[in-house]
């Protein structure tokens, strides 16, 4: 069976070939649409060059500084991240220091990890994702790809994975500490929860803000009901000038 992520890594491998500097990959998408999924197949299949992949949710704000700007109701939109530092970095990635840092996220606390860090090591190429990376930093990438797949399609992969969530806090409370006081309620609770989130806040975000973003990407890989890619498409016009 043909990969259909070869053609893509051999166009990476080509623009990495030809740059000066590390090559940075952004990758946008909508909420649960498999970004992180597919930067971890692209690093895996870039096994001649040096890569890592940073997930851009270590870049939003606290959840104490949301909730005292009161955006906890727009997690996830651009407002709700330091932008800033996430330029800051792209940028330090792109001039080749010896090391540069990234903030770390976790789903299982639904916050940035206060105490734990990345450190990227000037990769020949490397993958951030994101739902803010092509409005926030896509300007500055070598590379931009748009994850896509229908609306109703990615909010029923939400729900699947909001679940998952709950059930892994029933196993173990006290790791997937967000999602405890959703444990004891019954599935159909839960899933009201996931379909209000989604309906509420990551409904309008994808189309104010994510798609637009990704109208003009590089790349875009189109995604069915099982996850499966059916289709990527390359501009090759832009990368690198």
């Amino acid at each position: 069976m043909t990969d259909p992520l070869a053609e893509l890594v051999a166009y990476l491998r080509s623009v990495a070939a030809r740059a000066p500097h590390p090559v940075v990959v952004g990758i946008g998408g909508g909420v649960a649409v498999g970004k992180s999924t597919i930067a971890a197949a692209l690093s895996n299949h870039l096994t001649d060059l040096s890569s890592d992949v940073v997930n851009a949710d270590g870049f939003l704000f606290p959840n104490a500084v949301l909730a005292a700007r009161g955006l906890e109701s727009r997690k996830g939109f651009p407002e709700s991240y330091d932008v800033e530092r996430l330029l800051a970095f792209v940028h330090a990635v792109h001039s080749g220091a010896p090391e540069v840092v990234a903030p770390r996220y976790s789903h299982a606390t639904y916050d940035v990890l206060t105490d734990e860090v990345q450190v990227i090591r000037q990769p020949k190429v490397l993958l951030i994702e994101g739902v803010v990376v092509l409005t926030a930093v896509g300007s500055v990438c070598d590379v931009t790809v748009y994850v896509r797949a229908d609306e109703h399609t990615i909010e029923a992969w939400y729900r699947a994975r909001f679940h998952a969530l709950v059930e892994a806090a029933r196993r173990d409370a006290s790791s997937y500490s967000f999602y405890r006081e959703f444990a004891a309620m019954a599935d159909d609770e839960t899933d009201a929860i996931a379909r209000t989130t989604w309906h509420s806040i990551n409904l309008p975000n994808l189309r104010e803000y994510i798609a637009p973003s990704g109208a003009h990407a590089d790349v875009i890989i189109e995604k069915d009901v099982d996850h499966r890619i059916v289709s990527v498409s390359i501009n090759r016009s832009r990368a690198l000038g």
